[in-house]
């Protein structure tokens, strides 16, 4: 059994590299803790609209290969205004997808 130590204790990251069809090359995306995923929630009920939202996902999701967030919202931002849907699309759906935000993942969160 875990000691409480070892249980709180900061495991590594989950980071799955997400390939961008449009512009190339590959992205991070990162499982998010307990914590984070609360704090992500709670900031996209806050938001101003659904834009400041997509934001905010890619923002909390979006990370380096060891996990560290790499862009704050504002630079989330930039990405979006700069970037094909495609590229916006792959990201966001591994970001769910990892994350069981996804349709398949709040089915099964009902299930159990």
């Amino acid at each position: 059994m875990l000691t409480a130590d070892e249980l709180l204790a900061v495991p590594p990251r989950r980071v799955v590299a997400v390939v961008l069809p449009i512009r190339g090359g590959e992205v991070g995306v990162r499982a998010l803790t307990a914590g984070e995923a609360i704090a992500a929630s709670e900031a996209l009920k806050a938001r101003a609209d659904d834009a400041a939202g997509l934001a905010i996902q890619l923002a909390w999701y979006l990370s380096d290969a060891a996990g560290a967030q790499l862009l704050t919202v504002e630079g989330a931002r930039a990405f979006i205004q700069a970037s094909d849907q495609q590229d916006v699309r792959a990201l966001l759906e591994a970001g769910l997808k990892l994350n069981r935000a996804d349709d398949e993942g709040l089915e099964d969160a009902r299930k159990n």
